[in-house]
């Protein structure tokens, strides 16, 4: 079972690269919100050597004149050096004002939980950083500039798509959730919305999916002589094709079309045919 890493908005399409790691070491190593800034964890041993103050661990030898001394004090003589946590401070000032101390002192020693999650986090997150970085080098994972254009370096504004992100991701068993779609599952067919018609009645209405490739298209478009033309459109269409712009894969096939990954995740091709019929469509739904 996959553990949910992160859910992203309905509809989301792109995912900001560098995020990545982060939601894993949020997953992996969290940071608890009620964790205590400093404790006391135990004693240390402060001594002094040649005018300056060392602190050292505390060793069985050390506990044992600890233990020797507490037991003669009123009060703690039936608490002994394995329950002398219950009181620290008691056991440290009885032990440094004993006449018999053995010319060392105790102090407290602290422990910061906080910081030491932290560094928990941060070290998670490094590791997959790094992970990552060689999966994008790789070309394992694919990415995009913030100007989307295909790269193979791990830079600031990076992106990838959610489907690239979600398969990276269960190579670690972690999930990436859609909001939109059913946890563990391939994308789901058109859902009905419910609409009110103007008389009262209910009825239904499929939601109208857009095209894994409208973004591409109207880019297409614009840089095209004729954006009206599919065939002068298609040119530069193909050429995003061949940098792999995603969806795209970089596989052209002469009969079949250009290759994509659509919405369910799966390999499809977009022909010229293709092509015309959409724009057909497009110039019909803006009249």
């Amino acid at each position: 079972m996959r553990k949910i890493l992160n859910r992203v908005p309905p509809g989301t399409d792109y995912v900001d690269a560098g995020e990545i790691p982060n939601w894993i070491a949020d997953t992996l190593a969290p940071i608890p919100d009620n964790l205590p800034v400093k404790v006391t964890g135990g004693v240390e041993k402060k001594i002094i050597v040649d005018g300056k103050t060392q602190i050292c661990e505390v060793n069985s030898a050390d506990m044992a004149i600890c233990d020797a001394i507490w037991s003669e004090m009123p009060g703690l003589s039936d608490i002994g050096d394995k329950n002398y946590k219950l009181d620290i401070q008691a056991h440290i000032d009885a032990f440094n004002s004993s006449p018999k101390n053995p010319g060392w002192k105790l102090q407290p020693k602290f422990i910061f939980p906080r910081q030491a999650a932290k560094q928990s986090w941060q070290n998670a997150r490094n590791d997959h950083f790094k992970l990552l970085a060689k999966a994008i080098s790789t070309g394992a994972v694919r990415v995009l500039t913030a100007s989307h254009i295909p790269t193979d370096k791990f830079e600031p504004g990076t992106i990838t798509s959610f489907w690239d992100a979600k398969r990276y991701l269960e190579t670690l068993l972690l999930e990436l959730v859609r909001d939109d779609l059913p946890v563990q599952t391939e994308p789901p067919s058109l859902q009905p919305v419910q609409v009110k018609a103007g008389n009262g009645i209910s009825t239904h209405k499929i939601k109208r999916r857009t095209h894994p490739l409208g973004a591409l298209i109207d880019t297409a478009k614009e840089q095209a002589v004729d954006a009206t033309d599919p065939k002068s459109v298609w040119p530069n269409l193909k050429k995003m094709a061949l940098s792999e712009e995603l969806p795209f894969t970089g596989e052209v096939d002469d009969k079949k079309g250009l290759a994509y990954t659509n919405a369910e995740n799966k390999q499809a091709y977009f022909s010229l045919n293709a092509l015309r019929q959409k724009m057909g469509r497009d110039a019909g739904n803006a009249q």
